[in-house]
């Protein structure tokens, strides 16, 4: 399969999510929701759910962006 990840600018990095970046993914999720509607929809154990459906491969269908501060 091509990697359909284009160049990141200088900074930047890329890796697969796993489950230890529930919190974070959650926090990311709520905040993009609150400004979107007002108020948080999904809840951690979604997120959690999701990270964990089967068929899942977290390497081709899972990325975070990650800039230098983290």
């Amino acid at each position: 399969m091509p990697d359909l990840m284009p160049g990141l600018p200088s900074g930047y990095r890329a890796r697969p999510a796993t489950a230890d970046d529930t919190g974070d993914i959650h926090r990311l999720v709520a905040t993009c929701e609150r400004a979107l509607f007002g108020r948080v929809q999904t809840d951690l154990g979604r997120i959690a759910a999701d990270l964990a459906r089967p068929g899942l491969v977290p390497e081709p269908d899972t990325r975070l962006i990650h800039d230098r501060a983290g």
